[in-house]
């Protein structure tokens, strides 16, 4: 993983650390951990700059994901015991220490009046006799992750048993020196009394006894029920008959959404108690829509006639379908958004829509039809009493509820390639005051639905609020070049590149604009600086070769570099790209390698007609033609 940036100007660094976070952040998402599966670690000091590793031995290599470690004298014998904090069960975990020699260390509390109590920033010097070089202990706030150890200052004192003094450098700046100090003991030393209190130990031995831990069998079923409920995004099936369908719902009528499959027993369960309860469904105005997941991500039949049979045999008497990879998707990145993790949904799994068209009921697993009549009968309850009905278990609330950031999941659904599901909410953040960065995400998703005008009106509006936005200068550069108004485009390309140098897609774009006004030796060092932010880049390599070898204007030409890159990148690749193929025969051609031009040409030619491209490889197969002719290529104007 990428470190932290140390200059605030490095661009290039801080795009490499912001897309390594990002990229932890999902696989945290999708369950990963940081160490899970692998042992603690102990080492100890043997000096001289050395380390042995005491894991097995210590005891301490449990195979916790472990995630922070405190020391206390928990049983007052003198040496420290250890808690573990664990990110999976056991949570805690206390080590004891059950040394043989109670008196090889002593422990200091420490007590500040001018400072703060806890003295916390203290340096203590602890001196033992005959040895002029003291042991040393800064007090500090914290000492984990997360965690804080006891603020008892503990020493070890090995072969030492005799104490000269010890002397706290207090954080204010002053030290104070306190006497009369004996191994094995505990001491309060309070600032500026310079006499050492001795603090009796704990009467009677601490008796504990390991515990077993009995392994948690998690629920096969539960409900999520959500206080701030996020709208469902565009949701599409199949019907029997093969014909997509969006899911819709009457308006103010809630909606209960199933996903089932034939082979799952407590879904055939669930579906044949929703047919028995209609009536009880039908009073509450709720309507069902189940949809099969038969044949999504397995090998498992999902023939439309046997599933229909089946729902006709629980004589299931609402509406139903065959659910699709992008309703899966959706749901699934809808869950991620809310609940920081990515997980594949099990089935049963139900999702309560209100009549508003929001989502406020996740069912994991069967849901009892009793308790889906209690939620309904919270749909229309106001939002502080929402919050009482969401939590798990009963408590006082000391802050007012908190709209959702509904521009997060809409970034989520952009980074899938739904922009018709993140344009209403960022429509919505807009109307609760939305920022430069809500205007840019939407007009982000507006030109990914083909609405370039408003587009253009979103992204100068973010750019009116922020002028140094580099991803609003860029994408405004990429529509209007889309618009075919490269010259506007150039002039963001170069604001995006004033502001950030070293943004090979900035570098890339600007030169594809700059060959459209006539601007070709430009467009070649913009491709060449690409190419070098980000040498492994071949579509650069394949841009910059195919302008080396048959650029319009002979200025640009170098015809043995073009090659270069263009065997490059096809190596690369395999020689199984259409297009990379057909520059590498341009620039053979070029170069006066006919024979090689015709071959090559040859096969860009078939990929393409495989791939079902067949305006390409017309194109193509006419500079076959010239190629055979002993005729070179020269790109248009």
């Amino acid at each position: 993983m990428s470190q932290s940036p140390l200059e605030p100007t490095d661009p290039r660094q801080a795009a490499g650390y912001l897309n390594a976070i990002d990229r932890w952040s999902r696989l945290v998402q999708a369950g990963s951990s940081h160490s899970g599966h692998e042992r603690n670690c102990v080492f100890l000091n043997i000096t001289g700059g050395r380390f042995a590793n005491i894991s097995a031995i210590s005891g301490l290599d449990f195979i916790d994901d472990a995630r922070a470690v405190a020391s206390v004298d928990w049983d007052q014998d003198g040496d420290l015991d250890l808690w573990l904090s664990n990110r999976t069960g056991p949570q805690v975990r206390l080590l004891r220490n059950d040394a043989a020699n109670d008196t090889a260390s002593i422990a200091l509390r420490l007590v500040g009046r001018s400072v703060n109590r806890d003295a916390i920033g203290s340096r203590v010097e602890l001196f033992t006799v005959g040895n002029a070089r003291p042991r040393v202990r800064l007090l500090s706030a914290g000492n984990g992750f997360l965690s804080q150890g006891s603020k008892w200052v503990h020493f070890g004192l090995g072969d030492a048993t005799e104490i000269d003094r010890a002397v706290v450098h207090w954080p204010a700046g002053e030290s104070e020196t306190f006497d009369g100090l004996r191994a094995g003991h505990r001491y309060r030393l309070v600032q500026g009394v310079g006499q050492a209190e001795a603090v009796p130990a704990r009467k009677g031995r601490v008796t504990l006894s390991p515990s077993v831990l009995a392994p948690q069998q998690g629920s096969a079923r539960a409900g999520v029920r959500l206080a701030s409920r996020p709208p469902t995004p565009v949701l599409r099936y199949r019907d029997w008959d093969g014909n997509d369908r969006v899911v819709e719902q009457p308006a103010g009528r809630p909606l209960l959404l199933n996903l089932w499959a034939s082979w799952c027993g407590p879904c055939a369960a669930e579906l044949a108690e929703f047919a028995r309860r209609r009536g009880d469904l039908d009073e509450r105005g709720v309507d069902v829509l189940a949809l099969s997941v038969d044949g999504l991500g397995d090998e498992r039949s999902s023939d439309p006639d046997v599933l229909r049979e089946f729902l006709r045999q629980l004589e299931f008497p609402f509406d139903s379908g065959i659910a699709t990879t992008e309703i899966v998707d959706k749901l699934e990145l809808l869950f991620a958004r809310l609940f920081g993790r990515h997980i594949s949904f099990p089935v049963p799994v139900s999702f309560l829509i209100d009549g508003a068209g929001n989502l406020a009921v996740i069912y994991k697993g069967r849901v009892e039809v009793d308790d889906l009549l209690v939620d309904l009968g919270q749909l229309d309850a106001d939002r502080i009493d929402l919050r009482g009905w969401a939590a798990p278990f009963p408590g006082r609330w000391y802050t007012p509820p908190v709209r959702a950031d509904g521009s997060l999941l809409a970034r989520e659904y952009l980074r899938a390639g739904y922009a018709e599901d993140a344009e209403p909410l960022l429509r919505a953040e807009l109307q609760a005051g939305g920022d430069a960065e809500t205007r840019q995400l939407l007009a982000t998703a507006l030109s990914v639905l083909g609405r370039n005008a408003e587009a253009e009106r979103r992204y100068r509006e973010a750019l009116a609020l922020d002028p140094d936005s580099v991803r609003a200068h860029y994408n405004l550069g990429l529509l209007l070049a889309t618009d075919e108004r490269p010259q506007d485009a150039v002039d963001h390309f170069e604001a995006a590149l004033r502001l950030d140098p070293v943004h090979a897609e900035a570098h890339f774009a600007i030169a594809g604009a700059l060959l459209q006004i006539g601007r070709a030796v430009d467009a070649v060092a913009h491709y060449r600086s690409a190419l070098g932010l980000n040498p492994g880049w071949g579509l650069a390599a394949n841009a910059l070769a195919r302008q080396l070898a048959a650029g319009a204007d002979p200025r640009v030409r170098d015809v043995p570099v073009a090659v270069k890159f263009a065997e490059q990148v096809c190596r690369a690749t395999e020689y199984r790209v259409p297009e990379l193929l057909d520059t590498l025969a341009v620039a053979y051609a070029a170069a006066g390698r006919f024979d090689e031009a015709v071959a090559t040409a040859r096969k860009a030619m078939e990929l393409a007609a495989g791939a079902d491209r067949t305006e390409y490889a017309k194109k193509i197969e006419a500079r076959l033609e010239l190629f055979a002719a002993g005729r070179t290529w020269t790109e248009p104007n």
